[in-house]
């Protein structure tokens, strides 16, 4: 909108400007069709491509806020798409690039977001105002007239002609069909009639009767700006003079004379505002209006071939600076929908053997740089990539592959392309053909001229079935995509895209530079000086890259080796299913500190809670721990660690409940209840708050997600299983979705389920009672404790 504004009022000043430095050397027809320039840009919102000469390359306009993810590491192992982002660059890069990639700007402030939806809705009031005005102008006009008009036939004039009564002046109006009408004078003079026909008539080949309705048009979309208002008024004006240039082309100067004579008779009265919204062509114009259209008829104002040519040239640079887009060679965010479609099955990913997903298979800085073994290792997209090429004798080209392979038949089938198979995928998406590119990696097939055939053979496919794409950014027609290469490893990656028309290229695909962080597990024992002497650190060595434990225990060195152990804490990283199995415990039995999470790994710090140091250094041992402590935390945040407060799973468990959208129900259970002797506590009742994990609505199943004592504690429900909680609800609905769990989709059920494996008896289905829906509010104030479901069929 803003550039639409910004665009429309310059070119608005650019003509006016023009008629100012040519008024009296430029016809009056060719000021007038400058205008047309104006209504167009009036009109069409938006620009349509990028030049250097756009008045957008110097404005700074406010930019619509889209999501960008940016790669991270964190020593060897890649953070996790949230974390937090890092410059990247790619290494080698043909295309020219600015040195980081663009930032994503910040989503708009809720109060900036208000306010542009209150501009918006007055804009869009004050046009629905106007238009209706205009409606109501114009429907008024014509009802006056069908009421006091009477048919006037002309010999020789197709255009219908009418006299009506009251009229201020003769006019053209009709839309798209206009007619004339006549005022009675006009009428009953046969000269004053001529040249009223000849006005009118020369408006209608001009096509002011549409100029009218498309100016009005203009006026609603922008009713804001005064420069428009300005620009609608002149245009009519030089309407007026361009029709009387038009009318008058060829006459003499008696017959000129005759018609601003008609003109002064004509045209007396004052144009009102309202005018501009009817879309009839009336003749009334102000003192200085009329002074130069009388002036233009003795003139005879004519276009010089030189100021022909500059007016064109200046219309031209007004139409680049204002109906095309500013160039930027800043790389813009892609929008949340464009990464979806990149993304989704529609270009990467998808069916078996999508052939593009093969061209992230190697790196290469330049279309004819790519690897073509890597890109053709599992043929040309056809899944049977094996099959002998069409007119080809498949017995005779086995008989030469064995041939070429000493003889000996492998058991394995192999890949088998023509070169005209290669030239068809490499010009679709490279735009080169086999002999335009370096033949990189070409040299691993084993040529046969006799057949024109690559082939080689192999047992396995090395195909990357899917891509996710953490971030995308586009300049101009390029787009460049980030991701981890989990299947080839080297870490994160950018494929670089050229649009074509419909269709994408590409350009490179480079392994991204990370800005170097030292990893949490290298820098353990690489203490501060100033604990240097008072901690004893042992790292656990044997511990495997792909494992979970202890990565290193501190002692207080004064207690070392002593009968107080000296210590401190310990140092582990977790699995996201070992740390969501053990958090439960952990925050029962307290000690334990979090440091943070980095892709799939939780770190976590435990102290004692007995104690390990000689009473008399408990003063030093406390400060030493704490300093300890300490510079964990600012290892741990220089190596790039997602702070816990900002992880999902921590979060929800730490919240009102795990899974807080949808619907919530409420089960009391009495878990005394049929047992003999217990009848002092029978009336105690527990609550079980029920949520869907999965799917919202009637086919979702439930889980208990908290249940309080009679106390009122809240208690944590966490599934024991072998996988992530939001993975294992998933599995359980996609069972009830296959018919094989329908039981989770009874709340009273699940309940009485959940008991039975946390007390380990049989409970009656009469101690439980669906209570209906639970407010979340009444859940807000109370303490939280922690329980694990033994098999999680209920939780």
């Amino acid at each position: 909108m803003a550039e639409w504004i910004l665009t429309s009022s310059l070119l608005i000043g650019i003509v006016l400007a023009v008629r100012a430095l040519f008024r009296g050397r430029m016809g009056l027809r060719l000021r007038y069709a400058l205008w047309l320039l104006v209504l167009l840009r009036l009109l069409v919102p938006g620009t349509v491509f990028q030049t250097g000469l756009s008045v957008l390359n110097y404005v700074p306009l406010p930019q619509t806020a889209a999501v960008q993810a940016q790669p991270s590491q964190s020593g060897g192992s890649p953070s996790a798409p949230e974390a937090e982002p890092m410059p990247v660059r790619p290494e080698g890069e043909a295309e020219p690039r600015p040195s980081g990639p663009a930032a994503a700007p910040e989503s708009a402030p809720a109060g900036a977001a208000d306010w542009r939806g209150v501009l918006t809705a007055v804009w869009l009031g004050g046009a629905g105002v106007l238009a209706a005005a205009l409606l109501a102008c114009n429907l008024r006009f014509y009802l006056r007239l069908r009421r006091m008009r009477r048919a006037h036939p002309i010999p020789g004039i197709a255009v219908p002609v009418y006299v009506a009564r009251g009229l201020p002046s003769p006019c053209l109006y009709g839309f798209p069909r206009p007619a004339v009408y006549l005022t009675p004078a006009a009428a009953g003079e046969p000269e004053l009639l001529g040249h009223v026909l000849r006005h009118e008539l020369t408006h209608r080949r001009h096509g002011d009767h549409i100029w009218a309705v498309l100016r009005a048009a203009a006026l609603a979309l922008h009713w804001y700006n005064p420069l428009v208002w300005l620009a609608a008024v002149l245009s009519r004006r030089d309407g007026e003079l361009a029709c009387d240039e038009g009318a008058l082309q060829g006459a003499d100067d008696r017959e000129r004379a005759a018609y601003g004579r008609t003109l002064i008779r004509l045209v007396t009265a004052r144009p009102s505002a309202g005018e501009l919204l009817c879309c009839a062509t009336t003749m009334t114009a102000g003192t200085s209006s009329l002074k130069e259209r009388i002036a233009m008829i003795a003139r005879k104002p004519r276009t010089l071939a030189a100021v022909l040519a500059a007016v064109v040239l200046l219309a031209g640079l007004a139409v680049g600076c204002t109906f095309t887009g500013g160039r930027s060679d800043a790389w813009e965010p892609l929008s949340e929908e464009e990464l979806a479609y990149f993304n989704g099955d529609g270009f990467f990913n998808g069916d078996y053997l999508n052939i593009r997903n093969q061209f992230l298979s190697s790196t290469y800085a330049a279309p004819e740089e790519i690897d073509l073994f890597q890109l053709f290792y599992c043929g040309d997209g056809d899944a049977d990539y094996a099959a002998p090429p069409d007119g080809v004798d498949p017995v005779a080209l086995e008989a030469a592959m064995l041939a070429a392979e000493g003889g000996d038949a492998p058991d394995c089938p192999a890949t088998i392309l023509t070169t005209a198979q290669m030239d068809k995928v490499l010009e679709e998406y490279l735009g080169l053909t086999l002999a335009e590119t370096g033949q990189v990696g070409l040299e691993h097939f084993t040529y046969l001229p006799g057949f024109d055939v690559y082939f080689y053979y192999h047992g396995d496919t090395n195909y990357r079935s899917s891509v996710a794409f953490t971030g995308g950014e586009r300049r101009g027609e390029l787009v460049r995509l980030t991701y981890d290469d989990t299947f080839l490893g080297g870490g994160y990656k950018q494929i670089t895209l050229r649009e074509r028309g419909e269709s994408w290229q590409f350009v490179s695909n480079l392994a991204v530079q990370t800005e170097e962080r030292v990893s949490l597990e290298s820098g353990l024992a690489a203490l501060p000086a100033e604990l240097a002497d008072k901690v004893v650190v042992v790292e656990k060595n044997d511990l495997k890259s792909y494992s979970s434990g202890i990565l290193a225990t501190y002692y207080y060195a004064p207690d070392y080796n002593t009968e107080w152990g000296g210590l401190l804490l310990q140092v582990g990283r977790y699995s996201q299913v070992g740390f969501e199995q053990s958090y439960y415990s952990w925050e029962l039995t307290g000690g334990w500190a979090y440091l943070g999470r980095s892709g799939d790994w939780y770190y976590a710090c435990h102290s004692p809670t007995d104690v390990n140091f000689n009473p008399d250094h408990y003063g030093d041992y406390q400060a030493t721990g704490a300093a300890l402590m300490a510079w964990l935390e600012e290892l741990a945040a220089g190596a790039g660690l997602t702070p816990m407060e900002e992880d999902s799973f921590y979060q929800r468990v730490n919240g009102v409940l795990s899974y807080p959208h949808g619907e919530h129900l409420r089960v009391s259970y009495r878990p005394y209840y049929g047992l003999s002797g217990y009848e002092e506590v029978a009336d105690t009742v527990y609550t079980l708050v029920l949520s869907q994990p999965a799917t919202q609505g009637e086919r979702g199943i439930w889980c208990v997600d908290r249940w309080m004592d009679q106390n009122g504690t809240r208690y944590l429900v966490v599934p024991e299983t072998d996988q992530p909680m939001d993975d294992y609800y998933a599995a359980l609905q996609d069972a009830c979705d296959a018919g094989e769990r329908p039981d989770l989709l009874d709340p009273v059920a699940v309940a009485l389920d959940f008991e039975e494996d946390w007390s380990g008896r049989d409970l009656s289905p009469d101690a439980f009672v669906l209570e209906g829906a639970s407010d979340l509010s009444e859940l807000f104030d109370l303490p939280l404790a922690t329980v694990e479901l033994e098999n999680g069929v209920g939780g």
